[in-house]
């Protein structure tokens, strides 16, 4: 959603209501809106939130201004703050509600984060990122209703929100809703064919389903998209787990685990692999690794088709 995020912010930016009878007022307004040099956007925000003490000039795009440019170099403390301000000099910015609730969601405190959001949608109601990153929080969560609720609020407002059909996918997915789910990556697909996300998670929800051949064709897009990713070699394999071809399993297995040697899903599902091969000991092995990470992976692969060794 940062894209989204840019674009607002400095459409903001560039409305700002300029009080500068000087050139170089002017200037430091422009060099603030800067996206390309960090810095130089943080001092020219700062030069202008200063030369305006004491005086009625409106400073709010300052303020998301500089709070951006601080995100972008790691600074989120000083981020928080420059948003804080800014709500607390204009209450009514749902800007940068919308803004201090995605810092608040990055740093996990997603919690804080809704309050913001609730808050610039009473201010903003058709804001579809708030509605839509509202939601990023209640999945995170998983409260997964809420989210759904929220998205469908953000697609009727936005048809074309690409991000906002994989976050749905990924709700539906949760609430074993898996056929809306598929809908909602084919939707996300369309909007960004080379969306290696999207692919992975239809292939991922396809092979739970049962519909392999579309599943496979899915994740090996996936990887001519994205190639060397764990998560979608696991996709991957797992898919091939359910075809019997534990061979391919095992050799994606392989490689996801080269890249995420800790993957309880990738353990466990090799772990069965081996076991399709008679090579019981690897098995074992694998298997035993793969409950001590995640006590629940047995029953997670239960629930995605694949009973548990007898």
């Amino acid at each position: 959603m940062r894209h989204l995020r840019a674009i607002l912010l400095f459409t903001l930016i560039a409305l700002a209501p300029l009080t500068a009878e000087a050139q170089s007022r002017e200037q430091l307004w422009a060099w603030c809106g800067t996206i390309s040099q960090i810095n130089l956007s943080i001092s020219a925000c700062t030069s202008v939130i200063n030369g305006a003490k004491g005086t009625t000039e409106n400073v709010l795009s300052a303020y998301l201004a500089r709070g951006f440019a601080y995100e972008r170099s790691g600074r989120d403390t000083e981020a928080l703050a420059d948003y804080s301000q800014a709500i607390t000099d204009y209450a009514d910015s749902s800007v940068a509600y919308r803004l201090r609730g995605l810092s608040f969601g990055r740093k996990g405190d997603d919690d804080r984060a809704i309050a913001d959001f609730s808050q610039a949608i009473r201010l903003k109601p058709d804001d579809s990122v708030a509605l839509a990153s509202r939601a990023v929080s209640y999945n995170r969560k998983g409260a997964y209703d809420s989210a759904i609720t929220d998205l469908d609020a953000a697609i009727k407002l936005q048809p074309t929100y690409q991000q906002a059909y994989n976050d749905r996918a990924f709700a539906l997915g949760h609430s074993s809703r898996l056929d809306r789910a598929i809908a909602d990556l084919g939707e996300a697909i369309k909007l960004k064919p080379n969306d290696a996300r999207a692919f992975n998670d239809r292939c991922w929800y396809r092979a739970v389903t049962g519909a392999i051949p579309a599943a496979l064709a899915d994740c090996n897009e996936a990887l001519i998209l994205q190639p060397a990713t764990a998560g979608i070699l696991d996709t991957r394999a797992f898919t091939y787990l359910k075809m019997d071809r534990a061979e391919d399993a095992i050799a994606d297995y392989d490689a996801a685990l080269r890249l995420a040697p800790n993957e309880a899903s990738s353990l466990y599902g090799r772990g069965l692999a081996y076991l399709k091969r008679f090579n019981r000991t690897d098995s074992a092995k694998d298997i035993a690794a793969a409950k001590k990470i995640d006590p629940e992976i047995v029953e997670k692969f239960r629930r995605w088709g694949i009973n548990p060794p007898p």
